[in-house]
Parts: structure tokens; C-alpha cells; sequence
């Protein structure tokens, strides 16, 4: 007969043998048949697992084990694939030691569960997985020591098991990793290690624990302590003696560490904050074994029909009992009890990754509402007629948190009640149970207390990663259909996972743009991710015989287009250049910058200013004094289009959240959190792609000599310009010297003299390269560069045209970051300061100072009057009529800004037009505005307006279409009457020569003017009229300028590229816009006599 420790043994087996099977096992029996009793124990653990493995079983049995040292052939290379509990009677005195020859346990079966207490495992050998290599669904460890163990992976345990739960265990000595833990959940509860190579490596795992020290390493794993920590990369335990009170069992002693282990160590509650059942539990224990922090699900029991909760974290009174599961799955509830009974089952739990995870509820008998976070998921409570009930919804659970769900039934049926929630992640899946994790549970609901408890927009501190769920950038491969039957031979295994290339040059979709360089910043702003192979959009490319890949939100078609034609295009500087290029992006006509805003306009005044472009041109421009040109060739090989709901990149949505400054909630402005948000802006750009024309482009920046321009017609620079074009990009295969040596470029209509005059009467920069492979334009092995280039512009786009659209249009308006401070509102103020302190900078404004500046709002216009009498423009109300309605603004302070201009600033869209004015002083006593005629100029757009006093209102007068005004303010009146004035309009189309004879009379206007497009610039020469004119006073002779004002009235034609495209054009009403040069430092603009000079000009205002 042999004796058990009775006991211990009566405490356990009351524990564990409830509807169970017990079978027992004795180092030191001597039983061959008919063995497993407790008179007659098996003797090794290969008898009792070969036994056992025969039959089956509806609870799983529990194998009692005697404490002895478990060696040799029958107590190593054991294999368990069937559910089953190992008991040791006495702890740390049952070894099964593998002697340095093989492995301990291998436990398999996707449905098996495994749980030992108590055992020792020692000197166990293997390739991955020493003393246990486990891939079941659950595996419970309690109080098992892993001692001096080696494997060329994972010495102690390799885990694949859907969940390991570690409690109480010691991990010392061992080689390499102790654990590896992949693809699964795992516990790890008041765990030592000690003296390991390394301690716990996970991959694509979650883990929790509490109470537990050790060094880690993770692959797309996340390990959280009791206080949400994440614990990943953390430093494993290299002192001997802790000195933190708890004695370490196998590490400390009393001899090497009397501070931990003092000898009147008690074992009945031995203080070390390890709840040792069963010989510890919450009664005798309690500072041991606290309630609240239990492992497990919580299960709250009830004797009566509960109320529906209202919210989440509801409490009932007086639970009959409480017992924590494994698992959310519960068999006959209060099978014995009437119907009038509920429960209440909750944990937290973390997810496996940032994903989608669909979770599914059966319920038989049973009515309940699940709360996941402190919403409602799933709600069938106090449902008739719904006996069984099956439902299954998604949601995105991230990794990095811990979520908390929370299940209140009550019983509708007196016959089974059951419950099971289970989930999975991907569609391929099988569902399985969700285990869960120890973390302190707050019951209250707050923004900031790193739960996601709140709808995800509205507290991105705690909900960021709840936004987007986490896909890979790569389409998955589309398997097989099944009707071809299953694959198992190697090609088909090939083609189920085919993957397909994404289109080239995608990418640049997913990344923002930086407003000053227009370049595309690294920070990827959207996730171009692909959570499975059904939502993807496929595009053929013809002549390359592939097929490529788009994630959802973006569209494009294969458009393949390469020419040798080039196209240029003029402006006055590099900043007329840059603002002309923002309107060609459509900034204009996006929603924060349409409407002739403040905010419009400072910004597209910043766009592209740090342009390559603008800052050759600006370099081209200190050589020669003239216009500038660029002339592009391009090469197009796709077409993609972005369309909403947008997906923002969820390191993008936790930037954002980082802005939060908590000091900023004690003040209405923010201002720190807006400095915050600056640098977000900075790193992810203030523009996106709304959609692009990918491929390749040659661009060269040009600037000729106004006089030389001037004595040539506009197709005779365009020819020279072309050829010269031409020219540089053919130095990168023929070697050329000097400006022009190639003959055979020459068309018929220019000579070899003429192209030779031009070039030496311009600056050009050297040829910018965008797309295609890096070197291949110029490659000196190849005989053709530019087809070399183009051959291979489809493998790496560029984006050579593109629209563009505001970030902070795009952000939607329910973000908010703590203390309901709204994200978008944040983005867009810090953004508008940007621009502000940017245009202060540029001091590109003539009537603008930085007070006015500062004072402006977003989608402010200014107006500057011009009456040439005082008028009382102070304080008034205003009506403006337009075609669409009047506008009232009902108390306006006119401003007067340097240089004593008269400004009005109005929250109103100048691109209706407006038809009349009605002031109304709003002085005591009031001053009539009586001036008959007033000149209104729009700052923000160059338009302009006359209005003429009829009775008490100012109607608009309809400018006559092609009509040209100029005027000139004086810095010195001349002295003479005998100088005529040549004035050259360069326009971007064309160059319009006219004589002003009366330079002393202003304005001069000049009708039946041609349309030459917008003006870039104008080419001045004084000469006299007066032939007896004395020569010495000739060359002395200079007219000295304030400023030059242009007015342009339009061609009386809606599709007149003279109107803006965001501006209605009425034929009622006309349309004019205002030009004006002037010198940015205030000086002077001097015309000396018979020289030629070249003066740039822009909108006014600009």
C-alpha cells in the first residue's frame, strides 16, 4: 500500500475531483496491470499517459503524483493530445528529470487543455521546447520549476496554445530562451527567473502579467503589467537577493538573503503577495489572495431577475457567489435554481494585434447585453421567445491596451442556460474562447485613463489606435477557389500564394506634402493597407503584362503618354511662378482656401515658395532682369484619384494625440498644444494628393533679357526657347561645348546667329529630373538618354501633376483630444499661425502691417478704399448687395495701417461680386458719406471695383471689356512736358507695345486693348518728344516712381481665362482686376532716359 500526504491530499482532491476522474502515480509502485488507483498507482509517467490516451473522457482526469525524482526512459519524451490535469502532492519535491538525453512533454491537440501543478522539470534537451513544447488550447502552469534545461529554442517552454497561464513558477539556469511564446495569449502571475541566457521571447503574441520580473523581446508582441505598462524589451533580474521582502523560492535563502527570507517564515500566509492555492485563499490570506485582483473571469451570481443595466460597470447587491473561469463559457447555469436567477461574467482582456477581431455570443436560456469598453456590443436582454441565440459582430480591438468587456444575463428558461463568447481574428479562422488578462479594472469612465472606453473619436488619447485597424501594406494572395479541391502539391501551393505587385509610384498617395518645397514628406499621412484580398481594386498594365493592386480609397487607369513636345510658361518672378503653380494645384478652390480668404491666401503666397523651381528661378533672376520661364517635357504613365472615407495612418492619429498638453486646460487658447501641433504639421505636411498623373518630367527654369525680349515677337522666344531646351537635354548624350553647337537643331526659321544672340541674352538652369530610375537620364553607356529615361519612368513615377487639398479640410470634425478639445480646431489655428508668421516674414504686402496681420481671421478679405476724399470711414454699418442676397455687417471698424491706407476687413466671399454699397455712419453726430465716386480693391483676390454715389447707395459701375489703365504715383512730379513714355505689356501670351505721350498725366487709359493673358511685367523706356531738347538734360533725366498701378478689364466672356476659376462672372457686371508694382524696401522705381527698364509686376495686395 501506498501512502499519500492525507491532508493535503483531501484538500486538493476536494479542490480538483468535482464530477472527475482520479488516477494516481508513485515513483516508487510497483504496479504493471490494471494499475492507477490509489492502492495501485502507475510507476512511471509513460504508463499512466499510454493508459490514459485509451480512453475517453468528458471531464478531464486528474493524474495525482507522489512526490520522487521521475527519470529514465519511461518519465521522458512523453507526448500528451488529450485534455488532462497533473497534480503534485508535494511541491518542489516531485523532479521529472530528463538527464541531459531529451525532452519533457509535448502537448498537442487544438482542443485539449493541460494543467500541472506543482512538478519540477530539470536537465530536459531539445531542438525547440526542453521540458515542454505545447500547441493545445490551453496550458495552466502553477508552481512548476524549470531548472538548468537547454534547447536551441525555447529551453523551458515553446508555446503555440491559443493560451499559457504561468503562476507561481521559477525559471532558472536555463540556455538560450526559457520561453518562446508565438501566436497566442499568455498569463504570467508572480513568476521568478533567474540565471537564464534569456527569459521570455514572444512573436505575434499578447501577455500580461502581474508580480512577475524578467527580460523580454518582442516581434509584433505586446507583454503589460498590472499597470498597463508594456513591459516589452525590459531588463532581466541579475541580482541574487531582491531585497523587495518576497523569498524566492530556488534563488533566495535565508543564508544569501536574509532580508527576504527571515527563519520564522511562515507557510500558512506567507506575505509574499503570491495567493498560494489552495493553501492560500482570500479568507486566512487576504493580503495574499486580494478579490479584486483574481485572476480570471469574474463570475457574479445572483438569486434574482436583475434590472437591465443603464451603462457599464453597473453594480448588483448581494451576489450568492463569486468564482473566477478560465474562460467566458458556462454550462447549466444554476441548474438546480428557477429562472429567477442572473449573473454577471467580466475581465479584461488584450487582443493578439491591432486588428479587426469578429466576436461570437451563443446563449441558450439566457438573455444579456455585453458591454466591450463601456458600450454596448451585443444586446438581446430581457428578449422573449429567443431560446437559442447565436450573434457575431466586429469590432477593432488594439494591442496595445487592454480592453474590458462585461456580460449581465439573467435566466429566461428553467431548463439549460449557457453561455459562451468566443472570438477570431481574419476570416479563415476558427473561433476560439478569449482568455483574460489582470490589470486593475477603473470603473469610471474618463478621457485620459488609457482605456478605450469612449467612442474612439471622441477621446483619440485613449482611443488613437481604435481608428484604423492595423493591415499589411502588401494585397494577401487570393487562394484557389475550393472547387478545384484541395491543394497539397507545390504549385498549387505557388499559386495560392501569388502576390500582386501595387501600382508604382502608389505610394506617393499615402504621404503628405510639404505647402513651402512641394516635396512629398516620408511620414506616411493615410494607410494604404489591405486587411484582406476582397476590397482591393486591380488595374492592367497592358504593355509591362502585369496586373496591379490599389487599396480601398484609391482608383486609377493605366495612361501611358510620352512626346517629345514641350510646353512653356511665363510669369513676372519665382513668386508669380509659385502662386500661379498653387492655382494650377487647385488650392484655390479647396474648401479653406476658396472664397478669397485670409487664410487662402497667405497660403498659397507660402506654397512652393521653397520650391526647386522658385529657387533656381530666383537664382536665373539675379543674372538677367526679365520674366521667367519654365519649359517642361513630360511623360505620363498613370492616372490616380483618392476618394473618401479617408484612412489615416494610425502613427498619424498618435502623433496627433501626443499634442495634448494637460497645463492647457486651464487656458482657452491652447497654446502649447498648438505648438504641439505645428510639429505635427511640419512632419506630415500641410497638403495631400486629392489625385495625381504619375510618370516623369525634364524641366528647365529660363530667364531672358527684358530689352532683348522686347525687340522679339512671343513665337520668336518660344522657338529659341524650345531649342535651347532642346540643347540641354541633348548635353547628356552628345558632348556639346559652348551655348549651342549642334547645327541640326536648328529649325528653318531660326539661324544659328539668332540662337547664339538669344542664349547669350538669358539665363537658364540645368535640367531637373523627376521619375524614373536614378542615372538613367545621362547615362553615359547609353547611345539615347532621354529614351533610356523614358524606358523606365513606369517602374518609378513621379507625380508631375497633381491636385491638391488641405489636411485640416479632410480631418473629421468628432475628433477630439482631452477635455473635448477638438482636433481639427487645433490644426487649423496652429496651421494659421504658421502661414501668418511666415507671410510676416516675407513682408510680400504693401498695405498689410503685422498688426493688421495678426488681427485678420481665417476667412477675412480685405478691401482697400480709395477715394480721394475723406469719407468718414470709420465706424458704420455696411450693405452689400449681391445677385445671390444682401449682406449686412452690422458694426465695422475701418483700420488704418501704415501709410495711412484705409482698410475694411470683411468675413464675406469675394467671388460673388458685389453690385452696390450702402454705408451708414454709426458716429454721434453721424457723417453723410458724401464722396461721389469710391475705388474698392480686394486684397486678397486683385479684383476691383468703381462705385458711383446715387442718392444715399454706391452703385457698381461695369468696367468696359479690354480696356487698359494705367497710373503712376510720383515720387518727383517731372519738370518737363517734352518726354514720352514706351511702354511695353508682357503678358503671358503675348507682348503689347503702346506710347503714353502725357507722362505727367495719370491715369492713362488705353482702349480696344488686346487680351495677352496676365500680366507678368513691363518693359519702360523714356525718350523725348522734343527733338531741341539740350542733350546734357536728356541723359540726366530720370522719372522716379512710387508705385505703377495696371487695371485690366476683361473680355466680356465667362470662359475667359482672365477671370479666376473660383470667381462668378456676371456680363451685368463686368469684371476688372488691379496690378501694381512697387519697390518691397519703399524706395524708388527709376526710369532713366532712353534705357530700357524692366519692372516685374503682381496682383495688388500681393
Amino acid at each position: 500500500m501506498f501512502k499519500f500526504n492525507l491532508s493535503l491530499f483531501i484538500c486538493i482532491f476536494l479542490l480538483y475531483t468535482v464530477n472527475g476522474e482520479n488516477y494516481y502515480l508513485d515513483s516508487t509502485s510497483i504496479c504493471k496491470n490494471n494499475c492507477g488507483g490509489i492502492e495501485n498507482p502507475f510507476k512511471s509517467f509513460s504508463q499512466a499517459l499510454n493508459e490514459l490516451s485509451t480512453q475517453k473522457f468528458e471531464i478531464s482526469p486528474i493524474l495525482f503524483v507522489e512526490k520522487g525524482e521521475y527519470y529514465g526512459e519511461e518519465n521522458k519524451a512523453l507526448l500528451i493530445d488529450f485534455s488532462l490535469n497533473i497534480i503534485s502532492l508535494n511541491m518542489d519535491e516531485t523532479i521529472l528529470d530528463c538527464q541531459n538525453v531529451d525532452y519533457g512533454i509535448k502537448a498537442i491537440g487544438s482542443s485539449n487543455n493541460l494543467l500541472i501543478k506543482g512538478l519540477t522539470f530539470k536537465n530536459c534537451v531539445s531542438s525547440k521546447g526542453g521540458s515542454l513544447f505545447i500547441d493545445n488550447s490551453i496550458t495552466t502552469l502553477e508552481e512548476v520549476n524549470f531548472i538548468s534545461n537547454s534547447a536551441r529554442e525555447a529551453s523551458a517552454i515553446y508555446s503555440t496554445a491559443k493560451t499559457l497561464i504561468l503562476q507561481s513558477c521559477v525559471f532558472v539556469r536555463n540556455s538560450k530562451e526559457s520561453i518562446i511564446i508565438n501566436n497566442g495569449f499568455a498569463k504570467i502571475i508572480n513568476t521568478v527567473f533567474y540565471d537564464n541566457e534569456k527569459d521570455i521571447v514572444c512573436n505575434n503574441a499578447s501577455v500580461s502579467t502581474r508580480g512577475s520580473s524578467f527580460g523580454s523581446s518582442c516581434n509584433s508582441c505586446v507583454i503589460l503589467n498590472e499597470k498597463k505598462e508594456n513591459k516589452c524589451q525590459s531588463i532581466k533580474r541579475t541580482q541574487h537577493c531582491k531585497q523587495d521582502g518576497v523569498c524566492d523560492k530556488l534563488i533566495e535563502t535565508n543564508e544569501n538573503c536574509p532580508t527576504d527570507c527571515p527563519k520564522d517564515h511562515s507557510n500558512s500566509c506567507n506575505y509574499d503577495s503570491k495567493c498560494d492555492s489552495p493553501f492560500e485563499n482570500s479568507a486566512w490570506c487576504p493580503s495574499d489572495c486580494n478579490v479584486d485582483n483574481h485572476p480570471g473571469w469574474k463570475l457574479e451570481m445572483f438569486d434574482y431577475t436583475i434590472t437591465k443595466p443603464k451603462s457599464a460597470f453597473t453594480e448588483y447587491e448581494n451576489p450568492t457567489k463569486i468564482e473566477y473561469l478560465d474562460s467566458p463559457k458556462i454550462s447549466n447555469f444554476l441548474g438546480k435554481r428557477s429562472s429567477k436567477v442572473s449573473g454577471k461574467l467580466s475581465s479584461q482582456i488584450s487582443a493578439l494585434k491591432s486588428a479587426q477581431h469578429k466576436l461570437k455570443l451563443n446563449l441558450n436560456g439566457l438573455a444579456a447585453i455585453v458591454f466591450i469598453d463601456g458600450k454596448v456590443f451585443f444586446d438581446i436582454f430581457l428578449k422573449e421567445n429567443l431560446i437559442n441565440v447565436v450573434l457575431e459582430r466586429k469590432i477593432l480591438l488594439s494591442q496595445s491596451k487592454p480592453h474590458f468587456i462585461e456580460i449581465y444575463f439573467t435566466a429566461i428558461s428553467d431548463l439549460e442556460r449557457d453561455l459562451e463568447l468566443t472570438w477570431r481574428v481574419g476570416s479563415g479562422k476558427e473561433y476560439s474562447l478569449i482568455p483574460s488578462t489582470f490589470t486593475t479594472i477603473e470603473k469610471t469612465i474618463s478621457c485620459g485613463d488609457k482605456i478605450c472606453n469612449e467612442h474612439p473619436t471622441s477621446c483619440l488619447r485613449d482611443c488613437h489606435d481604435h481608428i484604423e485597424e492595423e493591415c499589411p501594406a502588401q494585397s494577401p494572395p487570393s487562394e484557389l477557389q475550393s472547387y478545384y479541391g484541395p491543394i497539397k502539391d507545390t504549385l498549387g501551393k505557388l499559386l495560392n500564394n501569388q502576390y500582386i505587385y501595387s501600382l508604382p509610384g502608389l505610394n506617393y498617395m499615402a504621404h503628405g506634402i510639404d505647402i513651402l518645397t512641394g516635396e512629398t514628406l516620408p511620414s506616411p499621412l493615410f494607410a494604404q493597407t489591405y486587411c484582406d484580398n476582397t476590397s482591393l481594386s486591380l488595374v492592367h498594365c497592358q504593355h509591362r503584362g502585369l496586373v496591379y493592386s490599389l487599396p480601398p480609397g484609391l482608383f486609377a487607369q493605366i495612361s501611358p503618354k510620352c512626346t517629345i513636345d514641350t510646353s512653356t510658361k511665363t510669369y513676372s518672378s519665382s513668386l508669380s511662378m509659385t502662386s500661379s503653380e498653387s492655382l494650377d494645384m487647385g488650392l484655390d478652390v479647396s474648401a479653406s482656401g476658396s472664397g478669397g480668404g485670409f487664410f487662402g491666401s497667405i497660403s498659397m503666397s507660402a506654397s512652393l515658395s521653397l520650391s526647386e523651381s522658385s529657387k533656381k528661378a530666383a537664382e536665373s533672376q539675379s543674372q538677367k532682369d526679365g520674366s521667367v520661364s519654365k519649359t517642361t517635357l513630360k511623360c505620363e504613365t498613370s492616372k490616380v484619384h483618392m476618394v473618401e472615407p479617408f484612412r489615416f495612418n494610425n502613427k498619424f492619429i498618435q502623433d496627433i494625440t501626443n499634442t495634448y498638453t494637460p497645463e492647457d486646460q486651464n487656458y482657452d487658447k491652447h497654446s502649447n498644444t498648438k505648438e504641439a501641433m505645428k510639429n505635427v504639421i511640419k512632419k506630415y505636411g500641410s497638403l495631400y494628393y486629392k489625385s495625381a498623373t504619375l510618370g516623369g518630367k525634364l524641366e528647365q527654369i529660363t530667364v531672358v533679357e527684358h530689352s532683348f525680349a522686347s525687340s522679339k515677337s512671343s513665337s520668336e522666344i518660344q522657338r529659341s526657347m524650345d531649342m535651347s531646351f532642346s540643347v540641354s537635354a541633348s548635353s547628356k548624350i552628345l558632348p556639346v561645348s559652348g551655348s549651342v553647337s549642334m547645327s541640326a537643331s536648328m529649325d528653318s526659321k531660326t539661324t544659328k546667329e539668332q540662337q547664339s544672340t538669344y542664349e547669350s541674352n538669358s539665363d537658364r538652369s540645368t535640367m531637373t529630373v523627376y521619375g524614373g530610375k536614378p542615372g538613367s537620364f545621362g547615362d553615359d553607356k547609353s547611345p539615347n538618354a532621354l529614351n533610356s529615361w523614358a524606358k523606365t519612368v513606369d517602374l518609378i513615377p513621379y507625380p508631375i501633376d497633381y491636385q491638391a487639398g488641405y489636411i485640416g479640410d479632410i480631418i473629421p470634425s468628432d475628433w477630439y483630444l482631452e477635455n473635448g478639445l477638438n482636433v481639427k480646431t487645433i490644426w487649423m489655428e496652429a496651421e494659421f499661425e504658421m502661414y501668418k508668421d511666415l507671410y510676416k516674414q516675407s513682408k510680400s504686402s504693401k498695405y498689410l502691417d503685422d498688426a493688421t496681420i495678426n488681427s485678420l481671421g481665417r476667412n477675412h478679405t480685405v478691401y482697400y478704399i480709395e477715394s480721394g476724399d475723406s469719407c468718414g470711414y470709420e465706424n458704420f454699418e455696411l450693405l452689400i448687395r449681391t445677385k445671390f442676397g444682401d449682406f449686412e455687417f452690422p458694426f465695422i471698424n475701418s483700420m488704418k495701417s501704415f501709410d495711412d491706407y484705409t482698410l475694411i476687413p470683411l468675413e464675406f466671399d469675394d467671388g460673388k461680386g458685389i453690385l452696390s454699397l450702402n454705408f451708414t455712419s454709426k458716429l454721434d453726430p453721424p457723417i453723410p458719406f458724401s464722396c461721389p465716386t469710391i475705388k474698392l480693391f480686394n486684397l486678397m483676390t486683385g479684383r476691383n471695383y468703381k462705385f458711383n454715389l446715387n442718392q444715399s447707395v454706391y452703385l457698381l459701375e461695369k468696367p468696359d471689356p479690354n480696356i487698359m489703365t494705367i497710373e503712376f504715383e510720383y515720387s518727383e512730379l517731372p519738370s518737363s512736358h517734352d518726354f514720352i513714355l514706351e511702354v511695353d505689356f508682357i503678358g503671358t501670351t503675348e507682348i503689347v507695345k503702346r506710347v503714353l505721350k502725357d507722362i505727367n498725366s495719370t491715369p492713362n487709359i488705353i482702349d480696344s486693348f488686346p487680351f495677352f493673358g496676365d500680366l507678368v511685367g513691363l518693359s519702360l523706356t523714356i525718350i523725348t518728344s522734343n527733338e531741341n531738347y539740350p542733350q546734357y538734360a536728356q541723359s540726366n533725366f530720370k522719372l522716379k516712381l512710387k508705385a505703377i498701378r495696371v487695371i485690366q478689364s476683361c473680355p466680356n466672356n465667362s470662359h475667359s481665362t482672365c477671370i479666376p476659376k473660383r470667381m462668378d462672372f456676371d456680363p451685368n457686371q463686368g469684371f476688372s482686376k488691379t496690378y501694381e508694382a512697387w519697390p518691397r524696401d519703399f524706395g524708388i522705381i527709376e526710369i532713366p532716359y532712353n534705357i530700357r527698364q524692366w519692372v516685374p509686376i503682381s496682383l495688388i495686395g500681393k
